[in-house]
Order: structure tokens, then sequence, then C-alpha cells
């Protein structure tokens, strides 16, 4: 993968993924709550927070995991930019 939205958006899938995986196993496995889940779903979380209580499950869900590709996606270009400029200044 050239270039690096390329690379952002195909890594940033993990993030959806793993926030999927932990509400999941906190869901229908723990019978407590999840150890680290609020850390693997903290992007999320914090986009959920803009809607109130009383919004349906179906849309904070979705603006979680919208949340949670949108941080990783910007974390991870941000990454990439802030490799590319540290390699061209060791090199020159």
């Amino acid at each position: 993968m050239n270039s690096p939205y390329k690379t952002a958006t195909f890594w940033a899938l993990l993030g959806p993924a793993s926030c999927y995986t932990a509400l999941a196993v906190n869901y229908w496995i723990t019978e407590g709550p999840f150890p680290g889940y609020e850390i693997i779903c903290y992007p999320g979380i914090v986009a959920t927070r803009i809607v109130s209580e009383e919004t349906l499950y179906l849309v904070k869900l979705a603006l979680m995991f919208i949340g949670q590709y949108s941080f990783w996606w910007f974390a991870i270009c941000t990454g990439i930019w802030l490799r590319q400029k540290l390699v061209v200044n060791i090199d020159t």
C-alpha cells in the first residue's frame, strides 16, 4: 500500500473490530465488567457522549464504531506523517 490514506483506512478497521469484540465479550461471555473494556472502546465512548440516553441503541452503536474508526484513522495518518517527516530530517 503506497498511499498513507489507504494504509490508514485498512488498519483503522481494527479499531471497530476490537471494540465489537470487547463489546460482545462484555455482553455475552463475562458475568461482570470486562477488564479493559473502557480502555479498548474509549474513542467510541467519547463519540457517544454527544447524544442523550434516550437515543436508540443502534444509533449509539453506530456512533461508537464511527468514533473508533475516525480516531484510529487520524492516529495512523498522523503517525505515518510524523514518521515521514522524521525520516526525511534524519537523512539530510
